[in-house]
């Protein structure tokens, strides 16, 4: 019963690992644990999902995968839900989402499904209070009078 289910197991990441664009077949993702690879991964961003593990447990071996390979932690957004990394200009988000005991890690670049969060993660956004209507209508004018 044991080798049945090492066997499925394994057969699982094999099937799991063929849906992997080239770009993220080096990436160091977790295997242990994988239970799918979505269909919106493509060459922009790959987006896993877990199960039997917690989101800490993740989180720090995709960031012992990352290191290894060269990326260094840049930046941190929304309280550290969002992670940077960069190796080089290879600037990569990552975010881990959990919904009951499944956990769903997206690795993307600027282009991938979620880039207003790479974007305040690497500063290209910031985050504040927003003014609409005559409020920001005064602070247009006041900023074109400079």
């Amino acid at each position: 019963m044991k080798t049945l289910l090492y066997l499925a197991t394994i057969l699982s990441l094999v099937a799991c690992s063929n849906n992997v664009p080239a770009r993220w077949a080096s990436l160091p993702y977790p295997k242990e644990h994988l239970s799918a690879v979505e269909d919106t991964t493509d060459e922009h961003g790959i987006y896993l999902e877990y199960k039997g593990l917690d989101r800490e447990q993740l989180l720090q071996q995709i960031e012992a995968g990352l290191t290894a390979s060269g990326y260094v932690k840049v930046g941190e957004a929304f309280e550290g839900a969002v992670v940077g990394y960069a190796k080089g200009e290879d600037k990569l988000a990552v975010k881990v989402d959990q919904s009951g005991e499944q956990l769903f890690l997206a690795v993307f670049d600027a282009e991938g499904k979620e880039p207003l969060l790479h974007g305040v993660v690497f500063g290209k956004y910031q985050l504040g209070e927003t003014t609409s209507g005559e409020k920001a209508k005064e602070q247009l004018l006041n900023e074109l009078e400079k």
